[in-house]
């Protein structure tokens, strides 16, 4: 892309102008879960483009704190008291869903001013950089994805199905096709609905039942449709927990994981932000995995 003109230049910086005068006009109405929810980024983040865009500017003052006042129109700290809500379960839920699109930043002490000139618009990536490992690899072309929610309360109707969306959410864009089912806790209907989508998936990812109770008993149905075993791909979750502190929850599953014939099969948590963040986490393993099962 060619090097913009001054009078580009001066109506790129009115558009950036008008975003950040909507973003704080609505402070109260559109909270940054929300916002990063559905567009993949947020207030923070077009600070996080400002405080690198000083940097390439060649501004030595510049400073993330200074671009975040810039951008919420006072002291971050500030606006938090006055207008960040505490997050809701579907909000937190939505969050996790969409993290497989939320834009990436170099961490912010490694932006350091320079004396250059500011980079032509998309010329570096601002969602994923090019040697990021935790890009999910592309799928196979036949990446077909099974998803069955465990849970007596909603196969009743009791209340709504929510971890299966969720879940789905995560892994919409890396898989062909989504088939979902709901089935109560009971380890036969379990153990059907796994071996009928094993038998037309590449991947089976069970969502509940994992825990202590007496009517936990996904594991149980899985081991016994599966072939061999994959405690691999478990281990990764209780890695990324032990490292990051989140979702020590996991580290108290039952949950298995494996493989039969050509379709890999995992347990994931009942809790509907819990099960998107172990897909998420999950996601590089198993696209490898479904890889090795299918070729």
């Amino acid at each position: 892309m060619a090097q913009p003109t001054p009078q580009e230049v001066e109506a790129q910086a009115y558009a950036f102008r008008q975003l950040v005068q909507h973003l704080q006009n609505t402070a109260d109405d559109a909270q940054n879960i929300d916002v990063m929810s559905v567009a993949g980024m947020c207030r923070n983040c077009v600070a996080k483009w400002l405080h690198r865009g000083l940097a390439y500017a060649g501004d030595r003052d510049a400073s993330y704190d200074r671009a975040l006042e810039v951008v919420y129109g006072e002291p971050y700290p500030d606006w938090k008291k006055k207008h960040q809500k505490k997050a809701s379960p579907e909000q937190l839920a939505a969050f996790e869903a969409s993290k497989h699109f939320h834009a990436r930043h170099p961490p912010v002490e490694s932006v350091k001013p320079r004396v250059c000139a500011l980079p032509a618009a998309g010329a570096e990536p601002c969602c994923y950089d090019e040697d990021d490992d935790t890009k999910p690899p592309p799928p196979p072309s036949n990446f077909r994805l099974g998803l069955i929610t465990v849970s007596d309360r909603a196969s009743q109707g009791i209340y709504e199905d929510a971890t299966g969306p969720a879940v789905e959410g995560v892994m919409r864009g890396h898989c062909a096709t989504v088939k979902r089912l709901l089935v109560p806790d009971e380890q036969a209907q379990i153990q059907d609905a796994i071996a009928d989508l094993a038998s037309k998936c590449s991947l089976v990812l069970t969502c509940g039942g994992t825990g202590f109770s007496q009517r936990d008993v996904t594991p149980e149905a899985t081991r016994a449709v599966l072939e061999r075993e994959a405690p691999g791909l478990i281990d990764v979750v209780h890695a990324d927990a032990l490292k990051t502190g989140e979702d020590l929850d996991s580290l108290l599953s039952r949950a298995c994981a494996g493989v039969v014939g050509g379709c890999v099969v995992v347990n994931l948590p009942g809790r509907p932000a819990a099960a998107a963040r172990n897909a998420r986490v999950l996601l590089p393993t198993l696209a490898r995995a479904v890889a090795s099962v299918t070729n």
